[in-house]
């Protein structure tokens, strides 16, 4: 199990967007303890994951809720494309920040 903060730095998203999508309904498989703190499982960091990259696609959290919705079942079926896709952004983007941040890497090639 995870804690917001936790979650938050696995997907590199802040604290609050976390609670926002969860306040959101957007994670069904959230868990609560007895204080009402959140806690994430792998399910719900796969949830999170899919509204993280519907977000990044431009999507509005209305329309991710509409396919959420719909896609509840199917869902699992796709995660493993959202999660290398994420994955592949993921690299392509602290290597054009490596490169950005160190110009004899561009030289150099």
């Amino acid at each position: 199990m995870y804690t917001v903060k936790e979650v938050a730095e696995k997907l590199c998203l802040t604290e609050h967007t976390v609670r926002f999508y969860t306040d959101k309904g957007l994670v069904p498989s959230l868990q609560r303890d007895k204080n009402n703190n959140r806690f994430f499982d792998e399910d719900s960091i796969d949830w999170l994951i899919c509204v993280k990259c519907l977000k990044e696609c431009g999507m509005s959290i209305d329309s991710i809720k509409i396919i959420l919705s719909f896609a509840k079942r199917e869902i699992q079926r796709f995660l493993p494309t959202m999660k290398s896709c994420w994955s592949r952004v993921k690299m392509l983007t602290h290597n054009w920040k490596r490169q950005n941040s160190e110009p004899s890497i561009l030289i150099e090639r």
